[in-house]
């Protein structure tokens, strides 16, 4: 173990309240040490306080403990859905023309009269005809 963890580890006591500091465990060590995500380690840490913490009844981190379930609750739900979903096969590739430099004759107006003109495009051969209306 590092040592600068040694020292966050021998100092933590003094950072944590009183009513986490009573227990055997204190509820950070025991979510840091198992890896619990943030939805369940709020239900340990509340659950783990509820009728300790000072002027605080436990029926409010109960209420807390409940509404943190709930929501775990409703994301594993919905991962299990997306899990179950079935799967569509990947779409077939669609058609892309051919993109090249395309020189397109266009009827341009000059002086009253209509001359044909000639772009270079980036886009296909027919797309080109057709946004210059050229058959």
């Amino acid at each position: 173990m590092s040592e600068a963890r040694n020292d966050v580890e021998r100092n933590w006591g003094e950072h944590s309240p009183s009513y986490y500091r009573a227990m055997a465990i204190q509820p950070t060590d025991y979510i840091v040490a198992n890896r619990i995500e943030y939805l369940p380690a709020s239900i340990v840490k509340y659950a783990s306080r509820a009728g300790r913490k000072p002027g605080e009844p436990a029926l409010k981190d109960a209420k807390k403990c409940l509404a943190f379930a709930k929501r775990w609750v409703a994301e594993l739900e919905a991962e299990a859905a997306e899990q179950a979903a079935p799967k569509s096969p990947p779409a077939e590739p669609a058609q892309v023309e051919e993109r090249r430099e395309v020189v397109v004759p266009v009827p341009v107006e000059a002086n009253g009269s209509v001359v044909k003109d000639y772009l270079t495009t980036g886009v296909s051969e027919r797309v080109a005809r057709e946004m210059f209306g050229v058959s």
